[in-house]
């Protein structure tokens, strides 16, 4: 469900699942013409996961789906995701992401995803979930 509230990710899919707690992920990302759109492969894990915490981390696992012509591959990617539980109705989110778009893409466009990714993201995860209750 990632391109409902991922902020620029064009679709997502799991790719492998080696358990409850582990698997693949495949994302595409659009970025502004003339560049290449991009794609990633990661791996997501689930480190910690109590009725009021859950924790997960993401590492680039860029061997793990064959490379497609259409994408420039995103080598270099790894963050994390932290849920809190504060009350009944608020939850602390921190997210870390590190990410190397890679194929020389100018500052401006990288600096546009750096400013506007995350709170584009977040915004769109708070809708979500308002829409669930």
């Amino acid at each position: 469900n990632y391109p409902s509230w991922t902020a620029n990710c064009e679709s997502a899919e799991i790719a492998d699942v080696f358990n409850d707690t582990t698997r693949i992920e495949y994302l595409t990302t659009a970025v502004p013409w003339p560049m290449t759109d991009r794609d990633v492969v990661m791996q997501f894990q689930v480190i910690k996961q109590t009725g009021t915490y859950f924790e997960a981390i993401l590492t680039s696992v860029p061997d793990a789906v064959p490379e497609n012509d259409k994408y420039t591959r995103i080598i270099i990617s790894e963050g994390y995701w932290i849920f809190k539980k504060i009350n009944d109705t608020q939850v602390e989110i921190e997210h870390q992401f590190l990410s190397d778009p890679g194929g020389g893409i100018p500052m401006w466009i990288v600096n546009m995803f750096i400013v506007s990714g995350p709170y584009k993201t977040l915004g769109n995860l708070k809708k979500l979930c308002e829409q669930e209750d």
